[in-house]
């Protein structure tokens, strides 16, 4: 019997829980900053875990473009300033 691959973003994980603070941190950070203008009812901590998890789903990485069309198709943001390459890049460094 072969074991299914552990998503490194669960719980107990401690790659895991290393990315969901940094998420978290860098989300708090854009709220705090006025980068993401959330909806009054949004949960800033709900958010990061859904950024987490659509970095995870994609292979590969979803480009900025496409993270930032994301992030203005929820319902829990009401609008995102800054440059699409800057603000995905706090999220996903830039690889060469």
């Amino acid at each position: 019997m072969t074991k299914a691959p552990v998503d490194p973003s669960a719980p107990g994980r401690k790659s895991g829980a290393v990315l969901m603070t940094f998420v978290v941190e860098k989300t708090k950070k854009l709220i705090v900053d006025g980068v993401l203008e959330l909806h009054p009812l949004a949960n800033p901590q709900a958010l990061a875990e859904d950024i987490l998890e659509f970095l995870y789903a994609r292979d590969p990485q979803p480009n900025a473009a496409d993270f930032i069309e994301w992030l203005l198709e929820r319902g829990d943001i009401e609008e995102v300033y800054g440059e699409d390459e800057e603000l995905y890049g706090l999220f996903v460094p830039a690889t060469k």
